[in-house]
């Protein structure tokens, strides 16, 4: 965070890093699920399959978790 800071007034390189930081986050949110999906003995099949009838539900606690999710892990 402190090295985007520096470059606040550098817009592109700013851009660049904030990308960097959100592809981390994103694999770091990815890598945990799996984890907790293998601990818990869950396919990643019965997982996108109960994650899709779940969204198609229009469950609105499941996309609230998923929107709040990188916040929680900041």
């Amino acid at each position: 965070m402190l090295e985007r800071r520096a470059h606040k007034n550098d817009i592109k390189k700013y851009i660049e890093l904030w990308d960097e930081y959100a592809q981390k986050l994103e694999e770091i949110i990815e890598s945990s699920q799996r984890n907790v999906l293998r601990g818990l003995s869950i396919s990643d099949n019965e997982w996108e399959t109960s994650n899709t009838v779940y969204m198609e539900n229009n469950n609105h606690q499941l996309m609230m978790l998923h929107a709040s999710l990188p916040q929680k892990l900041k």
